[in-house]
């Protein structure tokens, strides 16, 4: 993406070091107030990137899943730690093993050691080239062939941009 600045605006850091990045980039990048930005340096360019996390879009998760129907568990998984659930036998902080997901068998029994109640299977959330957390829907019915998963995966996709 190419952004241009009216003339190449020219910005000063003040006595505490910091610098007002342009509200056209602050548009274009969707960066609002107190979001995470990464700043490293690539030779001599300084680099500043949007950091974006699943976890503050926590209770959003909660609202979203009270739509879902009691047959169907979601986790939201961040960094192999569940952030969210509509389901209290997975609680909120509790470690998903990351086999779980290098494992590309769809079907499975077992999360993190605690029986499931049906098939499991999850998905990837990313956005903007960024590998944000997983879904995972825990469903007593076959949902492998239907556009269930893709719908939901949509949804979240779609409130998080």
């Amino acid at each position: 993406m190419v952004i241009t600045l009216n003339n190449g605006v020219k910005k000063r850091i003040d006595e505490l070091g910091r610098i007002v990045i342009p509200k056209e980039i602050r548009k274009a990048f969707n960066i609002r107030n107190f979001d995470e930005l990464e700043i490293s340096i690539d030779n001599d360019k300084i680099i500043i990137k949007k950091i974006l996390k699943l976890y503050k879009y926590k209770e959003k998760f909660y609202n979203f899943m009270n739509i879902l129907s009691n047959s169907l568990t979601m986790l939201i998984i961040e960094d192999f730690k569940i952030i969210a659930s509509n389901d209290s036998v997975y609680v909120e902080g509790d470690t998903v093993i990351e086999d779980v997901f290098n494992d590309k068998t769809i079907n499975k029994d077992l999360v993190y050691g605690k029986k499931s109640l049906g098939l499991m299977y999850y998905e990837p959330i990313i956005v903007e080239s960024n590998l944000l957390g997983y879904m995972v829907l825990i469903s007593n019915k076959e949902l492998e062939n239907s556009n269930i998963i893709k719908n939901i995966k949509q949804s979240i996709i779609d409130f998080l941009v």
